[in-house]
């Protein structure tokens, strides 16, 4: 049986839900902030109802306009959707900006050049389809590559890539010499499903998905906000007591070593006296950055309090724990903060090694590098100390 579906009957769900997106937005924004992204994709939905609405009313209006203008406001929609989505994870930078305002650019006049000079109607549908291919496979590669992609951002991914097979062979469908695409009278079965499909596709993964990525970032937020140091970025006392005791009892069945360290800025409040708290809250952000560089991914870093911070070396013995302090300590001591004012300073570390057992508590590995600490500084500071679980 064939199943004729023509463009304005195709464009009514497409239209209404734009439309249904837009209020949703437009509600949204009186009770939150709205964010660039937010911003970025509501302007696109807005395009994008402008293009379609143009385009239904082909045949009432001159086909300059329900033709070339309504599918360059089209491809416009499409790029800032794009856009929007790479803003909300945050992998948006300068120069990927700078390739979808040329890119845009081109295909929207390579379109009207086609409009133009060659007003073929097969065309012009195979060259849309692919221009939406560009503009998309961008956003679904980073969603489905993102070494810290969600599931979610997976699976949005993942209909990315059925959308842009599906677009690909509207295209080729479109240019075919054993079909014709014919799109605002009642055509070939396969021609206004497809049609039909990619739009519905388009609509609910760009508008849905991007509904619920966004509420999965602001969670994301707000558990980092939770669970770290708000002034040094690092895990906060609390997050990386928990994540120490989830190691430990991980490294108890392994019965492999960890170490304990425990590291205070020399002389702190000296730097605060002299300089200000302004400064000294310099000098402990960049402590934590030099400090993060010398540590591997699966360890633990975190803001103990004040100007003390705890280490946790994953599968590190005393030997390696102490290479890893000695390193973190000459990284200090041979450099300085960069911003305002040059500050020199250095570090004291204690550090405890063992092979967990489970009876193994982080507060008795708190409390034993905390001596060794204490030796590290009555040995006139700027040293490493380890101790081990006989040292009085």
């Amino acid at each position: 049986m064939v199943f004729n579906i023509d463009m304005k009957t195709i464009l009514i769900p497409v239209v209404l839900g734009n439309i249904f997106i837009i209020i949703y937005i437009m509600a949204y924004r009186f009770d939150h902030k709205m964010d660039k992204s937010i911003n970025m994709f509501a302007t696109s939905k807005v395009l994008e109802l402008i293009a379609w609405s143009l385009v239904a009313l082909r045949g009432v209006i001159p086909n300059f306009i329900s033709i070339s203008i309504a599918n360059s406001i089209a491809l416009l929609g499409v790029s800032f959707e794009s856009i929007a989505i790479l803003m909300l994870i945050n992998v948006f930078e300068k120069n990927i900006k700078t390739i979808y305002v040329f890119l845009t650019i081109v295909m929207i006049f390579i379109f009207n050049c086609i409009t133009v000079f060659y007003n073929v109607e097969n065309i012009r549908i195979s060259v849309i389809s692919i221009f939406i291919v560009l503009l998309i496979a961008f956003p679904g590669f980073c969603l489905m590559k993102n070494k810290e992609s969600s599931i979610l951002q997976r699976i949005m991914g993942s209909l990315c890539c059925l959308v842009i097979m599906i677009l690909i062979f509207r295209a080729f469908i479109a240019i075919s010499p054993y079909k014709y695409m014919t799109t605002f009278i009642k055509g070939i079965y396969e021609t206004g499903s497809l049609t039909l499909i990619s739009m519905l596709m388009m609509l609910g993964l760009t508008s849905t998905g991007f509904v619920i990525l966004s509420k999965e970032q602001i969670d994301l937020e707000l558990v980092k906000l939770a669970s770290t140091d708000e002034l040094t970025g690092i895990l906060n006392r609390r997050t990386f007591i928990n994540g120490a005791k989830r190691s430990i009892a991980y490294f108890v069945k392994k019965k492999e070593p960890i170490s304990f360290l425990l590291v205070d800025i020399d002389n702190f409040k000296t730097v605060n006296d002299t300089y200000g708290h302004n400064i000294g809250d310099i000098t402990l952000r960049d402590f934590a950055d030099k400090t993060k560089e010398q540590l591997r991914e699966y360890d633990l870093f975190g803001r103990y309090g004040g100007d003390e911070f705890a280490i946790l070396l994953l599968g590190s013995d005393k030997d390696d724990s102490y290479n890893i302090a000695e390193r973190i300590r000459k990284t200090i001591e041979e450099s300085s903060t960069n911003e305002c004012v040059t500050v020199k300073y250095t570090v004291s570390i204690g550090i405890i090694s063992m092979i967990p057992d489970e009876k193994t508590d982080i507060a008795i590995l708190c409390k034993l590098s905390d001596k060794a600490l204490y030796k590290a500084k009555a040995n006139g500071r700027n040293c490493v100390v380890i101790t081990n679980l006989n040292t009085p």
